[in-house]
């Protein structure tokens, strides 16, 4: 059971952490060329295009993994031609409606000079939206190699011509292929800026991510639409989007606020130090990938409330010393990943960072509620999530006058408070109950590390010795039994 899990952690997290970890090395390029300006506008894109493309895939993701576990449906690829189509169909009146209301939304964003980038991110979230089934597809065949190489082409093939427009090389073949690469921008496009450089390469990104996908929409055959099913799909859809969206607002509102009420510098410095923290969607993401569908697959076994606990309690502890980690070697990270021109925003790294590690544990919660079918406890709880980020961005960040800190303390209580209910919830409504004092005395000690350790640059390391020799020493029961059951071969 559990090697079950760990191959599908292994083979599909991987698609994410590769990926991911080039555009880390990525972002230290970008930092460095891009003036505060241009970093600003590169944030407030994506920000507001995460929002977006959240909403329109109404969370069928989810969804056609549940129901493809449902005994009761036998048409299996049913399901999956329903959700592209509802899909097609969401992401098509998208690109028309944008269309119809180009010019009062580029008013609106405020990007009037540029309004390729409106043009450019309807393509990308058009593109993006209608391949999200199809990599789930590739998920849940476990077809692990071709999912790899598909991520990581991607993201290579957006890296190098990113890499290239900002330092190109002088070579005449490799010129005049980036040249016929880069035609239709240069030719349709007049106030081109690095900015628009990097959304253009997230273009052909997705379009060559598409292109590689159509072999499983050709062999699915997209003809089957069940409108039953199709309703059904959404109706258990809907609550998890919303729970996803408030999650998105959450994680991006504050970049797309700070931008308007205060500084494309202020914006950018927090914007890149954010970017230290967000690791912890890195290991939040690797195991969501796996635990996702290994619970939902498992979501009518007898011993399902065993597994959940021990589960939660292992990611929960794991997450804790990722994040000490993290925090207690923030300078080093920061020279790594951003220009020394951002730093000025450092102090939100563990605010920020704690509060992603608290997402984290409320995520792998929530998916009890998906595997039960009861989505809407989780979304119930993320809207709450979400107004108290409100509350704190709308309200109390403009009067706070350039105070980013507020905007990382929000996501802190909001985060806070989400972790807290859905705990309540589940012990309340499923009886089931975790391991409360040794988690509270794993955070209670790794945030006592992360404030003593952080301007004491000299006794960093001699610190998170003695922290992780005190984990081992909190641990000791479950190290030895892991270990027992490796030796005896019983840990499968």
């Amino acid at each position: 059971m559990y090697k079950q899990l760990l191959n599908q952690i292994f083979t599909f997290g991987l698609g994410t952490v590769f990926p991911k970890i080039i555009n880390y090395f990525l972002l230290k390029s970008l930092t460095k060329t891009l003036n505060s300006y241009e970093f600003s506008i590169y944030t407030d894109m994506y920000a507001m295009s995460c929002i977006i493309i959240v909403f329109l895939t109404l969370g069928l993701e989810s969804s056609y993994f549940r129901f493809l576990y449902k005994r009761k449906i036998h048409d299996k690829k049913k399901i999956f031609s329903s959700g592209v189509i509802i899909l097609f169909i969401l992401s098509l009146l998208f690109i028309i409606i944008g269309i119809i209301l180009f010019k009062p939304i580029i008013s609106l964003i405020n990007y009037k000079n540029h309004s390729e980038y409106l043009i450019m991110f309807l393509i990308i979230i058009f593109l993006d939206t209608i391949c999200i089934l199809p990599m789930a597809w590739l998920r849940i065949h476990n077809i692990a190699i071709k999912y790899l190489l598909i991520r990581i082409l991607n993201v290579v093939l957006q890296a190098v011509i990113i890499m290239y427009m900002f330092y190109p090389i002088d070579n005449y073949l490799i010129k005049n292929i980036f040249n016929i690469i880069l035609f239709p921008l240069n030719f349709f496009v007049k106030n081109i800026n690095n900015a628009s450089y990097i959304f253009y390469a997230n273009v052909i990104s997705s379009l060559s991510n598409f292109i590689l996908l159509i072999p499983i929409f050709l062999k699915v055959k997209i003809k089957k639409f069940d409108i039953v099913l199709a309703f059904k799909m959404i109706t258990y859809g809907v609550p998890i989007m919303l729970s996803t969206l408030a999650f998105a607002i959450n994680e991006n509102i504050d970049k797309i606020i700070i931008k308007r009420y205060f500084s494309d510098e202020i914006n950018s410095a927090y914007a890149a130090c954010y970017r230290i923290s967000t690791f912890m969607h890195l290991y939040n993401a690797i195991f969501r990938l796996g635990l996702e569908p290994f619970m939902l697959k498992k979501a009518e076994e007898a011993n399902i409330k065993n597994i959940y606990v021990q589960i939660n309690y292992f990611l929960t502890v794991l997450g804790i010393i990722i994040y000490v980690f993290i925090c207690s070697n923030i300078d080093f990270i920061a020279s790594k990943m951003i220009d020394v021109k951002y730093h000025k925003a450092l102090l939100i790294v563990p605010i920020a960072t704690l509060s992603n590690l608290f997402f984290g544990i409320y995520n792998n919660l929530s998916i009890y509620y998906k595997a039960f079918d009861k989505p809407m406890i989780g979304t119930y709880i993320s809207i709450l999530g979400m107004l108290i980020t409100l509350l704190y961005n709308i309200i109390i960040l403009p009067l706070s006058g350039s105070n980013f800190i507020i905007c990382s303390g929000a996501n802190l209580v909001s985060y806070g408070s989400m972790l807290l209910c859905s705990y309540i919830c589940i012990n309340k409504i499923y009886y089931i109950s975790f391991n409360k004092k040794k988690i509270l005395i794993h955070f209670i000690l790794a945030i006592l590390i992360v404030i003593l350790l952080y301007n004491k640059k000299k006794l960093r390391l001699i610190g998170q010795i003695i922290y992780f020799l005190s984990i081992l020493l909190i641990e000791y029961k479950n190290i030895f039994f892991l270990f027992k059951k490796i030796k005896n071969k019983n840990y499968l």
